[in-house]
Parts: C-alpha cells; sequence; structure tokens
C-alpha cells in the first residue's frame, strides 16, 4: 500500500468513501470515477483507507444571521450563495451532491402501465384490466439512480 497522486473513493454506507483505486494524474483518477457509481476523486490517500468528506453545517439560525448580514468573509453572497442560505434557513434539506444521476433515455416516448392499488374506475377501465398509456407531449427523459430505480421527467 502506498501513497499515490490521485485516488479514486466509493461511497460506504456510513457516509464515508472508501478507496478503491489509485492513479498518477488527476485526469485518469477522473475518468475512472465516471465509471464507478457515486466515484469521487481524492489527493492522495491508499487503497482501503476511509475518508470521511466535509459536510456543510450550516444551520437554519447561522442561514439567516448570514443572509440578514448579506455577506460571508467580508464579501457579499452571490445569486447562488443566496439561494443556498435562503433554503438552510426555510428548513429546506440539503440535497446529496453524490447521488449522481446516470441518463439511460434521452427521450421517453410513452410509457404503458397497470394500476395495482385501489382506485376509482368505470367501466373502460375494467375493460383494459387497468391499463394506461401515458403518451409525453414533450420530450422525457429517463435517469437512472445509484440505488437502482429509475426517474422520468420533463425538464
Amino acid at each position: 500500500m502506498t501513497r499515490v497522486g490521485y485516488s479514486v473513493g466509493v461511497p460506504d454506507r456510513s457516509g464515508s468513501y472508501v478507496i478503491v483505486a489509485s492513479q498518477s494524474s488527476k485526469k485518469a483518477a477522473r475518468a475512472y470515477a465516471r465509471r464507478v457509481i457515486g466515484g469521487r476523486v481524492f489527493r492522495g490517500g491508499t487503497i482501503g483507507q476511509r475518508i470521511f468528506p466535509r459536510r456543510p453545517n450550516v444551520s437554519k439560525r447561522k442561514a439567516r444571521v448570514i443572509l440578514h448580514h448579506g455577506e460571508v468573509g467580508g464579501h457579499p453572497l452571490t445569486e447562488k450563495q443566496r439561494r443556498f442560505f435562503g433554503a438552510r434557513a426555510s428548513g429546506y434539506p440539503v440535497r446529496n451532491p453524490h447521488k449522481k444521476l446516470v441518463l439511460i433515455y434521452g427521450r421517453v416516448l410513452s410509457i404503458d402501465a397497470q394500476k395495482t392499488q385501489p382506485h376509482r374506475c368505470d367501466s373502460e377501465c375494467v375493460d383494459f384490466q387497468h391499463k394506461y398509456r401515458h403518451v409525453f407531449k414533450k420530450g422525457a427523459k429517463m435517469y437512472g439512480l445509484p440505488n437502482g430505480d429509475i426517474l422520468i421527467t420533463t425538464r
């Protein structure tokens, strides 16, 4: 186990990252990380080592104070920072930046589905055995999530 220039870590259940590969250049490490679900590049590290990334510890109260002052470290807030602190101050949860979406289909035309839960239906619904077809007017996209779920969106 030797110390290297750049390492690629994968997320662990505890929120840490476990180093699984080492690369000599940052470019090679990024290319490797793109092929691994949830892969992230770290400087240094040894294979098998656990790394605990820093997380934003901004409370609702602190976010309100920052918004009130309108600056951080003597510099005015950018629009992106203002939105972030506004979301934190309102209690909106911080999104997980490590949850990466993988594009599966760039254009979804329609979905065929069957209802299994109790619902109101008429005789036409019963005749078609509770099967429905949803045709998308706009080009919907289908993404894969790291846990195996799919997400279909028109945004």
